[in-house]
């Protein structure tokens, strides 16, 4: 596939959320469960107490009588927050997406069957809008939609599953896709979705944050492909060179001093669009009509950072 490392910007965006991410979860369940390691030692209590006074906030410290307890706790409240967050990061992407593939041949969303995961359906109406195929991911269609329902019983419902989220639970289909879930290496499982206990409590692991987002993320690879194609390369390039040479007003660091070589560096930097070569920019400048003004905007960039 001709640039395979092509990146748009909401892509970009989600997948740097998605590496932010993983040090938050990461990082805090491994903090809380170095404390909890040390909750036998019987000075423990005394210990917590000065952490919190010695951190760089303007607060006092306090005694915490059943401190396992509450660490126990703060996992669950930890991966609460990275659930709620993963909801909102990947919304802010499917808006970016929309906002940017409207530019060109969108149409109004379809009416899909009523029995059409509401989940499903923003994913759905997205692919049908702009014609692409979606058959791609639809083998984890369930479980973002179960992962999506989780947030909405964690916001809306103190954390009680709901009818639909144990429905989907309890579904074969739920669980054959964890079963044969495609994990990056080989011969590994996808980590167990939370238990609903019987009085509809989710059981909670910082894990299932990371699980989420990683389901959202694969979407949002898939949606990348689509982008590129959707709004064709012209694009991508012609914002570049609009961006750095037409409103420019200085020339960005480059190793080469022609202007297909920095144009080329800045179009691998922004949107990792390879194999563009010097032959293919000049004809692509003569074909849009602004080779002459390309060439007088960049010499007198080139002027004015020598200047």
């Amino acid at each position: 596939m001709k640039h395979k490392h092509f990146e748009s910007s909401p892509y970009l965006q989600y997948k740097n959320f998605h590496i932010e991410l993983n040090y938050y979860i990461k990082l805090s369940a491994a903090a809380i469960d170095n404390l909890l390691n040390e909750s036998n030692e019987s000075n423990f209590i005394d210990r917590l107490d000065s952490l919190v006074r010695n951190a760089k906030e303007k607060w006092n410290g306090f005694h915490i009588s059943e401190p396992v307890f509450e660490l126990n706790k703060l996992r669950v409240q930890l991966t609460k927050t990275g659930v709620m967050w993963v909801y909102s990061a990947f919304d802010v992407f499917l808006n970016h997406v929309h906002s940017l593939c409207s530019q060109k041949n969108g149409k109004s969303s379809i009416d899909l069957a009523e029995d059409t995961p509401r989940e499903s359906k923003r994913l759905r109406n997205l692919f049908s809008t702009y014609n692409w195929d979606i058959s791609q991911i639809t083998y984890l269609e369930i479980v973002y939609n179960y992962y999506s329902l989780m947030r909405h019983c964690i916001v809306h419902n103190m954390g009680k599953a709901s009818t639909e989220l144990i429905d989907i639970a309890k579904s074969n289909e739920f669980k054959k896709a964890i079963e044969n879930w495609p994990t990056v290496k080989e011969n590994r499982k996808l980590s167990p979705p939370p238990e609903i206990d019987k009085k509809g409590n989710i059981e909670l692991n910082p894990h299932h944050a990371i699980t989420y987002s990683d389901v959202c993320y694969r979407i949002s690879k898939e949606i990348n492909c689509h982008i590129l194609i959707h709004l064709g390369e012209s694009y991508f390039i012609l914002s570049s060179i609009k961006k750095n040479i037409l409103d420019a007003n200085h020339l960005h660091h480059s190793n080469s001093k022609r202007v297909y070589g920095y144009l080329k560096d800045r179009i691998k930097k922004e949107w990792k669009l390879d194999d563009l070569s010097d032959s293919f920019l000049r004809e692509f400048l003569e074909e849009n009509g602004i080779r002459q003004k390309v060439l007088a905007k960049y010499k007198l960039l080139e002027h004015s950072n020598k200047s």
